[in-house]
This record gives structure tokens, C-alpha cells and sequence, in this order.
């Protein structure tokens, strides 16, 4: 079968722009051969330098899905993986004349070899990306889009189970300098608004791998802030749920039985963790006269959001509900308006 760059295109414009079913389907055919073929590793490169946005696509979505099923068993030296990885890495720098939807598939093309070659030739993956994050804001956005897809790549990639742990830990190790890059992203009063959502959303991905936002203070502090942002407010409670729906703490606040054995709990949580925990509690409180006000609007996204938070405090720190003082007081009332 003929696999030329120019048949290539033809196929694709077929595909989409052709009234004739038949022709529409025969150029579905030729478009899964050509995916499944060798010769579709170079020529999806060369699809890339076309205008044409279907024909980006089309190249762009195959090299993501090939790198994703095919990586080991297609290129199978350091030589060629870094190749590829080296190309990517240069097209999402350097996009040029890159369509959003292919530039979005190389993106996630790319975390997947993060992923891939995390534990092999590209051990400093995450710290290549905060460092090419850095170096101006088109490359920030850049870096943003394929760290947000890092975790779900990671959860999706077929992987055996101990090489999905250690990947895992090793990324968990690298946090505080994501949390660091992303603090400064979001704390600064020249990033715009774009930027600063797609920060957010990169730290809401991260949640997943079990990550504390309250093991960095400046951050914790800034998300903090952040919730007088109505713009963010909900992605905010979003991050703080997750936070403290994952947070190891609450797996050993959970075995607290009775009230004698609450100082001994305590003193297993890390200082950062309990501190960003009790300022989450106080913060929240700061909300209450806003939440009684809203409750009765059915609409509300903000009493929603809160709520959410609220509920979680309370089923993975319920040790602050029987702990006598201000804190219980604050989150009881929580409670109270939220139910």
C-alpha cells in the first residue's frame, strides 16, 4: 500500500471533506493501515509542517496514540526514543504555524514519553518541564498543558503495577519544586488570568497522585487567598477537596475510637499538614455569613463549592468536630448551614 506524505493528505481530506460515502470510507480504511504501519512514525512528522488543520490533526493524534500503545516495541533503542522525545519536546517549543488541536495532541504525546522513560533515560522529566516552564510565558503554557496531563497519562498507560508505583513515588518526590513553579505562577500579579487557571488545574491533576498542597506553606497560602477570587473560587474548593480527601493523615485520624486518643493521633501529622488544615477551618469560617446568605439560592455555585469542602473536612478530619475550642466551633457551624 502506498504510504507517501502526499497520499497521506489526500486520504485525510478525503476522510473529511468528501460528500461520496464510499470514498469516505475507503480513506478510513487507509488511514487505520497507514496508523498501524512503520512508515507512519516519519511521515506523521512531516504532516505537522502542513497548514492544513485536519491533516495537523491527523498526524499530531497518531503520533500520540503510537507513542502511547507502541513505544517499547517500535523504538527499542535509547537512540531512537530520545530522538523522538527530543523532536516533540522541540515542536511544543517551537510550534510555529501549529494548529491548537495538534499542539494540544503533542502535548499530551509528549507527557506520555515523560512517563514512559521516567524511570529510564529522562529521569529528570518533571524538572526539565519547570525549567522549560520558565523560560518565557509561551513556553509556561506549554509546559502547564503537559504537566496537567501527567497524571491521568500515568493512570492510563499500560504499566505493570510496580513500575506504575515507583513512576508514582518518583513524581511525589519532585512536588515541592511543581508546588514551587506553580506558586509563582499563580502569586504573581503580572500572570493573567489563562495562565494562572491552567496552574490550577495542573495542581488539581497532581491531587491524584496523593500529593499535600499543605506540605508547602506559600502555596497553601496563596490558594488561600485565592478563594476571595470568584473566578477560581470553585476550581479552588476543588483542590482543597481532593487535598483532604487524599491526605494520609485522615487514614490515621480514622482510628481514632475514643477522645483520649486524639493528642497520640496528632502527633503522627506532619506540623505542615495540621496547620494547613486548622487555616483551612478558619478560612472557610471567614465564608459563613456569605453561606447562610446563599443557602436558600438553588443556584449557588458558591455554596456548593463550600459545602463540598465543608462535608470533606468533616468525613476525613472528624477529630475536629470532638476536639473542644474555636476550631470545633467554626467547623460544627459549617456543618450545620451545609446539611
Amino acid at each position: 500500500m502506498d504510504f507517501s506524505v502526499d497520499e497521506v493528505k489526500k486520504r485525510i481530506l478525503d476522510m473529511y471533506g468528501s460528500n461520496d460515502s464510499a470514498i469516505v470510507k475507503d480513506a478510513d480504511a487507509y488511514l487505520i493501515e497507514f496508523k498501524n504501519s512503520k512508515e507512519s512514525w516519519n511521515i506523521c512528522q512531516l504532516l505537522l509542517e502542513c497548514d492544513v488543520n485536519e491533516i495537523q490533526f491527523i498526524g499530531a493524534q497518531i503520533l500520540y496514540q503510537k507513542v502511547k500503545t507502541e513505544w517499547s516495541d517500535a523504538l527499542k533503542t535509547p537512540e531512537d526514543q530520545t530522538k523522538m522525545r527530543d523532536f516533540l519536546m522541540n515542536k511544543v517549543g517551537n510550534p510555529g504555524d501549529l494548529k491548537e488541536l495538534a499542539f494540544q495532541r503533542l502535548c499530551l504525546a509528549l507527557a506520555v514519553v515523560g512517563v514512559q522513560t521516567y524511570s529510564t533515560l529522562w529521569g529528570t522529566f518533571i524538572g526539565d518541564l519547570v525549567q522549560f516552564g520558565t523560560s518565557g510565558k509561551d513556553h509556561c503554557l506549554s509546559a502547564l498543558e503537559i504537566l496537567a496531563a501527567v497524571p491521568v497519562e500515568l493512570e492510563e498507560i499500560v504499566l505493570a503495577k510496580r513500575t506504575q508505583m515507583r513512576i508514582s513515588q518518583g513524581f511525589r518526590s519532585e512536588a515541592m519544586g511543581l508546588f514551587e513553579f506553580l506558586n509563582t505562577i499563580i502569586s504573581h500579579q503580572d500572570t493573567d488570568e489563562l495562565t494562572k487557571s491552567r496552574a490550577l488545574n495542573v495542581l488539581k491533576a497532581w491531587m491524584q497522585l496523593r500529593i499535600s498542597v499543605f506540605s508547602h506553606q506559600a502555596l497553601t497560602t496563596t490558594l488561600f487567598n485565592f478563594m476571595d477570587n470568584t473566578e477560581v473560587f470553585d476550581l479552588v474548593c476543588e483542590i482543597m477537596v481532593l487535598t483532604v480527601e487524599y491526605s494520609n493523615s485522615s487514614q490515621i485520624l480514622a482510628n481514632v475510637k475514643v477522645k483520649n486518643q486524639v493528642s497520640e493521633a496528632f502527633a503522627h501529622i506532619p506540623v505542615e499538614e495540621r496547620s494547613g488544615v486548622e487555616a483551612l477551618i478558619q478560612k472557610l469560617s471567614t465564608f459563613s455569613e456569605k453561606l447562610a446568605g446563599e443557602l436558600n439560592t438553588s443556584d449557588s455555585s458558591f455554596s456548593k463549592s463550600l459545602c463540598e469542602v465543608v462535608v470533606s473536612l468533616c468525613e476525613h478530619f472528624t477529630i475536629y468536630l470532638i476536639e473542644p475550642g474555636v476550631l470545633a466551633d467554626s467547623l460544627f457551624n459549617l456543618l450545620l448551614m451545609a446539611s
